[in-house]
C-alpha cells in the first residue's frame, strides 16, 4: 500500500536509529475514544427532578479541553438543551477521572473535544 507506513522506525541524516514517535496522538479515556467517553459523561449524570417534571429532553453537545496532563478543563455547552440539563451535563464532565493525554511529535498537548449528549425520558 503506497500511503500506509511499512515500518515503525525512524534515522538519522547519519543513518542511526532515533525513537519513533506517531506524530499524532489523540486523548484516551480508560482505554477508548468518544464512544468511551460519551458513555462516562452518561454513567455521571442524573437527570434533574424540575427537567423531569417539565419533560425536558434533547441532544445537545459539550465541548471541553483535556490538558498535557489528561485532566478536563475548559467546559463549555455548546449546543444546549434546557438549563437544568445544561448545567448537569457540566457537572458530568468535570466528573471525568484522568484521560492520558494526546501527544503531538511525542510530547504531550492539551486537545479540544465536543461530544453529543442525549437526555431521553424513558
Amino acid at each position: 500500500m503506497a500511503n500506509e507506513r511499512q515500518s515503525k522506525a525512524c534515522f538519522a541524516k547519519d543513518g542511526s536509529p532515533v525513537p519513533f514517535y506517531e506524530y499524532e496522538v489523540m486523548p484516551t479515556y480508560q482505554g477508548g475514544g468518544t464512544d468511551r467517553i460519551v458513555a462516562a459523561v452518561q454513567m455521571n449524570t442524573r437527570y434533574p427532578a424540575a427537567a423531569l417534571r417539565n419533560q425536558e429532553q434533547g441532544r445537545g453537545f459539550v465541548s471541553f479541553t483535556v490538558n498535557a496532563s489528561g485532566d478536563v478543563e475548559k467546559v463549555l455547552v455548546v449546543k444546549g438543551v434546557s438549563l437544568a440539563l445544561d448545567e448537569e451535563t457540566v457537572a458530568a464532565v468535570h466528573k471525568l477521572k484522568r484521560f492520558t493525554p494526546g501527544r503531538l511529535d511525542g510530547e504531550p498537548v492539551s486537545v479540544s473535544f465536543t461530544v453529543p449528549i442525549t437526555y431521553i425520558i424513558q
